[in-house]
């Protein structure tokens, strides 16, 4: 779009369900998560032509572009973060951001912040209720430093301008699930234990 009329200029087309998009600090070129494809479409913003198509994990969705290139993709339906060195062209590590290496799908990263250093990255993983937090200071030896816990099903996070804060939004609010044996009018009242 122009933004000063408000007119359509041009339309790229991507891979299916484009989610995200991250620009360069140059502005020469757009990145875009693609939901369904499971990729990343690299795109040029002058000829406003796809250059390239990076393969990553399934359902991608928020991206965060590091100071010194690197572009961290999270996937939603496999507990993975995939980085991609945009100067040499391909993905370089993959990030787990599940409680244990091995657990089962079903963190669902979907948000991602870096602190004002660069050095750690923040992932919000929406169905563990927490934030994974990753020293990400040496390129290819990312390292999870522990998890914060949350409210329900966080879906968004960023730090403050002075690095003091880290802000997350909560899209299911600040409750919790509970059991259900008395029925649909659950959580279980008081003194029912």
């Amino acid at each position: 779009f122009d933004t000063a009329p408000g007119g359509i200029i041009d339309r790229i087309p991507t891979e299916l369900n484009p989610y995200e998009l991250v620009i360069s600090p140059d502005g020469k070129t757009l990145y875009a998560s693609n939901w369904a494809s499971n990729s990343v479409s690299v795109i040029d913003t002058e000829s406003y032509t796809v250059r390239r198509t990076f393969a990553v994990g399934d359902n991608p969705n928020d991206l965060a572009l590091s100071k010194d290139g690197r572009l961290f993709v999270c996937c939603a339906n496999d507990n993975t973060v995939v980085v991609i060195d945009t100067e040499r062209g391909r993905p370089t590590e993959t990030i787990v951001t599940s409680l244990y290496p091995q657990a089962p799908e079903g963190s669902t990263p979907n948000a991602l912040a870096l602190d004002h250093t660069q050095n750690i990255l923040y992932i919000a993983n929406g169905d563990n209720n927490n934030v994974c937090v990753v020293s990400v200071e040496e390129p290819g030896e990312s390292a999870v430093l522990g998890f914060l816990p949350v409210g329900w099903y966080p879906s968004s996070v960023a730090v403050s301008a002075d690095g003091e804060t880290l802000y997350a939004g909560n899209s299911k609010g600040v409750g919790h699930s509970s059991a259900n044996p008395r029925g649909p009018h659950s959580p279980v009242r008081e003194g029912d234990g």
